[in-house]
């Protein structure tokens, strides 16, 4: 699976969580995903960037690989 996300980022610069989760047909809280990720985080394989939407209330991290 981590493979799988880390294709998946490649592929999609600036993904959000959400959608990685949505691809891969798993809940956006599944502790495996989260694992994943800050896993591939720990490796330096990817990075990620705290996008803010005060228009909205909304923030959320972008994730991205390391080239």
């Amino acid at each position: 699976m981590k493979e799988a996300i880390y294709n998946y980022i490649k592929e999609n610069p600036g993904v959000r969580k959400r959608d990685i989760a949505s691809e891969l047909h798993i809940w956006v809280c599944d502790k495996d995903l989260s694992n994943m990720l800050y896993e591939l985080l720990r490796e330096g394989r990817v990075f990620r960037r705290l996008h803010r939407d005060p228009a909205n209330m909304d923030f959320y991290d972008k994730w991205y690989i390391v080239e």
